[in-house]
């Protein structure tokens, strides 16, 4: 179950195509349901306690290409779009990134104009991040272990493929491997993705000119299984939280290159995520 607080909410208008920050300031919660493939929405009251739930979707089916882990569909992940008048949903099982708009007044989710974006069979879209400045968004594939490059048309909320690329390197060999986390740094230069079996972290450059990404390093995850991980506020450091490993480990991020360096690790059980708060 995974929430994200919205505080301030651009509202679209349907017919003008146009967004206004100004009429909804509003703190709403969503979640995302990995076994039943739903998505929820709770609002958050003054006091900062969650309300009653306002809504439930599940838009989607199993996409069943790989029937171990798509007879029904999963969601995985719930965000808003950068210009935060959409919001964008992850099911894994159902190989697509859903478009919702939201209905401030009632706390309800509808499905946008374009209703949906969606990977090859059976990659599994798991979790997605938006490039900070420009129509970019790069999504990590759970089974296919693929990293996906869009445009994301931010005022129809359309995805266009421009690229897809493996999170391991051509000659990798390991046995089954499943793509994690993905996070982008600040200035939208470089991607990095965790790669678990394989136990990695992956670096990718980002054109600026045309979204595409290089591949610039693979490092180890220095532990088993590297489900979450994050940057920090500074960008300067990135940590790794292996699920197996059960240890967070730590790295340098070279600003110029983006490629990290490994400089500690702490012991944590069963380490899944990492977020900061401050």
């Amino acid at each position: 179950f995974v929430c994200i607080p919205i505080h301030e909410l651009c509202v679209r208008n349907e017919q003008s195509q146009t967004a206004s920050c100004e009429q909804a300031l509003v703190s709403i919660w969503f979640g995302a349901n990995y076994d039943d493939g739903t998505f929820v929405v709770f609002p958050l009251n003054e006091d900062g306690s969650i309300g009653a739930i306002s809504d439930v979707l599940k838009p989607g089916v199993g996409d069943n290409a790989i029937p171990s882990r798509q007879e029904g569909p999963h969601a995985h992940m719930i965000i808003p779009t950068p210009n935060d008048t959409m919001i964008v949903g992850m099911d894994l099982g159902a190989d697509k990134m859903w478009i919702f708009d939201l209905d401030t007044s009632s706390g309800k989710l509808s499905l946008g104009e374009v209703p949906y974006g969606q990977v090859a069979s059976g990659s599994g879209c798991r979790h997605i991040v938006f490039h900070p400045t420009m129509d970019y968004a790069y999504i990590a594939s759970e089974m296919s272990s693929g990293l996906h490059a869009f445009i994301f048309n931010s005022s129809r909320g359309s995805f266009v493929t421009i690229q897809t690329v493996s999170t391991n390197p051509d000659d990798y060999d390991g046995g089954a491997t499943y793509a994690g986390e993905i996070r982008i740094n600040a200035k939208g230069t470089y991607l990095y993705v965790t790669n678990r079996g394989a136990d990695t972290v992956a670096v990718f450059s980002i054109n600026q000119s045309n979204g595409k990404v290089t591949p610039v390093q693979w490092i180890s995850s220095y532990g088993s299984y590297p489900r979450g991980m994050n940057l920090d506020p500074t960008g300067k450091f990135l940590y790794v939280a292996n699920q197996n490993g059960n240890n967070v480990v730590a790295y340098t991020v070279d600003q110029t290159s983006g490629q990290l360096t490994y400089i500690a690790q702490y012991p944590v059980q069963i380490a899944v995520d990492v977020e900061f708060n401050f």
